[in-house]
């Protein structure tokens, strides 16, 4: 593997904030720590040895490299194997007999490879964006198709993949340095024993991200590195924060504990990893409103939260149902949470005896109507069920 500590790299840059180079910026780089398992993407800790003076990565300084190797991607029915890249490199040097160099320029365009079984090889498609490579039927159709033809593919969902996360970068631009992390551009990997004029073994893309020095949510601790004040902040803040992605119609669909990132210096949290995440522009607020219903990022923050001992979360105003058993389910919920956080945020109320009322639905059959036995503080934060 290139990509153990120690390891220096050759990439090119392409900077997303800097249109007035016409041609990569050739950076060196020294991997300082992989963040293993690797899974859809590489994730790496680089310092940086030689850089340009005219761009904002300085010298010896430090960012986090997220790669789209599709050698070292976790895989499931696809296996990459010497004998396949084999293949893979007679089928490339064919072509290039053929038709000459397949370069195209990187993330310039969609320029995502597609495959073809003719005599021809592989070609360039600029309108094809393949569907997600983990597809089952995707695996069902692919699994049957030559080993080349397979690394030929991947390489080019890579290519969308890394397109796609940038392009959640730039749409939550307004967020970059505060609540997530900074995108300073694309790279490519140059790989030394790569095929001239061929990008599909010679070249690795990935994003270059700013490094966070920070803890992920399941290393901290209250009593151990934070007070109970403090993570109460750090919970608010990512749950914020989640708000805000939303409100750019960005849905990350991956949160989770190692997800969130709360940096050392001032313990400010950073959401991280949007290689699951969807995002949309097009659509009415009505549109969007119905596309985000199934995905509840805010929730699943809430709940992470409330796993790891960080967060008590605030009471969910709940109405009393009409047509039946009135407050019985809030009164369930609130008698079923802890003693803590019904001291925090709930009070009894003063109920009749019997706590409930026989009522009739409109076939005549009746029920027991239950009133309810605690009511919410004064003042206290609540959420409802829009704010999943």
């Amino acid at each position: 593997c290139p990509y153990l500590p120690g390891c220096k790299l050759d990439i090119d840059f392409y900077p997303v904030r800097n249109q007035a180079f016409s041609q990569p910026i050739r950076l060196k780089v020294e991997i300082s720590h992989p963040y293993t398992p690797f899974t859809n993407s590489q994730a790496l800790k680089a310092r940086v040895i030689s850089s340009h003076p005219e761009i904002n990565i300085k010298q010896d300084s430090v960012l986090c490299l997220k790669l789209f190797d599709r050698r070292f991607v976790e895989r499931t029915l696809i296996k990459w194997s010497p004998r396949s890249e084999m293949q893979l490199r007679q089928r490339v040097m064919k072509h290039l007999s053929k038709h000459g160099p397949t370069t195209s320029p990187f993330f310039v365009t969609r320029g995502i490879l597609r495959s073809s079984s003719s005599e021809d090889g592989v070609y360039f498609h600029p309108d094809f964006c393949p569907p997600t490579l983990w597809d089952h039927t995707r695996h069902a159709i692919i699994s049957f198709r030559p080993l080349w033809e397979r690394e030929v593919y991947l390489y080019g969902t890579m290519l969308y993949q890394a397109e796609l996360e940038a392009a959640i970068y730039c749409q939550l631009d307004s967020l970059q340095g505060t609540r997530i992390p900074h995108l300073y551009g694309f790279v490519s990997v140059r790989l030394p024993e790569g095929i001239v004029g061929d990008d599909i073994t010679s070249c690795v893309p990935g994003l270059a991200i700013e490094y966070i020095d920070g803890t992920t949510l399941d290393g901290l601790h209250i009593g151990q590195n934070v007070s109970e004040e403090e993570a109460e902040q750090i919970s608010q803040r990512i749950l914020t924060t989640f708000r805000e992605i939303r409100k750019w119609r960005v849905m990350h669909c991956d949160v989770r504990r190692a997800n969130i990132l709360v940096r050392n210096s001032d313990l400010s949290p950073f959401i991280i990893d949007f290689g699951s995440a969807y995002h949309k522009k097009s659509e009415t607020e009505e549109e969007w409103a119905i596309l985000a219903a199934g995905v509840h990022d805010i929730k699943d923050a809430r709940d992470r939260l409330e796993m790891q001992g960080l967060h008590l979360p605030s009471p969910l105003v709940t109405e009393p149902d009409a047509s039946s058993n009135g407050f019985r389910v809030m009164n369930k919920q609130i008698e079923s949470s802890s003693e803590t956080w019904r001291k925090k945020y709930v009070e009894p109320l003063e109920t009749p005896v019997p706590s409930f009322e026989i009522r009739k639905d409109s076939c005549g059959r009746e029920y027991e109507w239950e009133y309810p036995r605690w009511r919410i503080k004064e003042g206290v934060n609540t959420y409802n069920f829009t704010d999943f």
